[in-house]
């Protein structure tokens, strides 16, 4: 009961990040190999451009530009699976 204490997440909030959790992994399993892992090595594990530069053996504004593409491509498939009905939906109806 530590939510009361206001030390962890309340139980919806808690469920909503569960929620967000799956679908930024479904988004990002969605794209191509090397998208995922770019957005992942930057936004989830922290890489600067320079060390993703370096361990593809690129130039920083390659993986600028290659990250810019990969964000789009992530709000596009997102969308996707925002919008897409869940399977509880369709049973209710």
């Amino acid at each position: 009961m530590n939510w009361l204490e206001g030390k962890e997440p309340t139980p919806p909030a808690a469920l909503a990040a569960v929620e967000l959790a799956t679908l930024v992994r479904a988004a990002l399993t969605a794209l191509p190999t090397d998208y995922g892992m770019l957005l992942t090595a930057r936004y989830l594990d922290g890489d600067s451009v320079t060390l993703i530069a370096q361990r593809e053996r690129s130039s920083e504004v390659a993986v600028r530009s290659k990250l810019a593409r990969a964000r789009q491509a992530f709000r596009e498939a997102f969308g996707k699976h925002v919008s897409q009905p869940k399977e509880a939906d369709h049973e209710s109806a």
